[in-house]
Protein backbone atom coordinates (compact mmCIF):
# COMPACT_ATOMS: atom_id res chain seq x y z
CA UNK A 1 0.00 0.00 0.00
CA UNK A 2 1.04 3.85 -0.48
CA UNK A 3 0.50 4.85 2.72
CA UNK A 4 0.86 3.70 6.42
CA UNK A 5 -1.39 5.35 8.71
CA UNK A 6 -1.17 5.71 12.77
CA UNK A 7 -4.96 5.59 14.14
CA UNK A 8 -5.11 6.36 18.00
CA UNK A 9 -8.55 7.02 19.59
CA UNK A 10 -6.28 8.68 23.12
CA UNK A 11 -7.02 5.72 25.38
CA UNK A 12 -3.18 5.37 25.67
CA UNK A 13 -2.67 1.60 25.48
CA UNK A 14 -1.70 -0.99 22.78
CA UNK A 15 -5.08 -2.07 21.74
CA UNK A 16 -6.04 1.89 21.38
CA UNK A 17 -3.36 2.69 18.66
CA UNK A 18 -4.16 0.97 15.10
CA UNK A 19 -2.18 1.22 11.79
CA UNK A 20 -4.19 1.15 8.77
CA UNK A 21 -2.49 0.69 5.04
CA UNK A 22 -4.55 2.26 2.54
CA UNK A 23 -3.68 4.05 -1.37
CA UNK A 24 -5.60 6.93 -0.38
CA UNK A 25 -7.03 9.31 2.86
CA UNK A 26 -10.98 8.54 1.11
CA UNK A 27 -9.91 4.85 1.40
CA UNK A 28 -8.94 5.08 4.98
CA UNK A 29 -12.09 7.02 5.99
CA UNK A 30 -14.24 4.23 4.85
CA UNK A 31 -12.09 1.93 6.61
CA UNK A 32 -12.01 3.72 10.02
CA UNK A 33 -16.18 2.76 11.40
CA UNK A 34 -14.68 -0.98 10.94
CA UNK A 35 -11.96 -0.41 13.37
CA UNK A 36 -13.34 2.22 15.85
CA UNK A 37 -17.15 3.04 16.94
CA UNK A 38 -19.12 5.18 14.99
CA UNK A 39 -18.81 8.62 17.16
CA UNK A 40 -15.30 8.09 18.15
CA UNK A 41 -12.75 10.95 17.68
CA UNK A 42 -9.59 9.54 16.46
CA UNK A 43 -6.53 11.33 15.64
CA UNK A 44 -4.32 10.26 12.37
CA UNK A 45 -1.14 10.25 11.31
CA UNK A 46 1.03 9.76 8.16
CA UNK A 47 3.57 11.13 5.88
CA UNK A 48 1.94 12.68 2.49
CA UNK A 49 3.83 12.13 -0.84
CA UNK A 50 6.29 15.35 0.06
CA UNK A 51 7.51 13.77 2.94
CA UNK A 52 5.47 16.07 5.30
CA UNK A 53 3.95 14.68 8.73
CA UNK A 54 -0.03 15.09 8.60
CA UNK A 55 -1.51 15.11 11.87
CA UNK A 56 -5.50 15.20 12.04
CA UNK A 57 -8.36 14.70 14.46
CA UNK A 58 -11.04 12.89 13.03
CA UNK A 59 -14.71 12.43 13.92
CA UNK A 60 -15.63 8.74 12.86
CA UNK A 61 -18.90 8.40 10.90
CA UNK A 62 -20.84 5.79 8.68
CA UNK A 63 -19.84 4.76 5.45
CA UNK A 64 -23.94 5.55 4.20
Amino acid sequence: MRYTYNCNDGMNTDKSTNHIEAMSYKKMLKILPLKYPIGTIVNVSYTNKKKNLIIKDIKVVSND
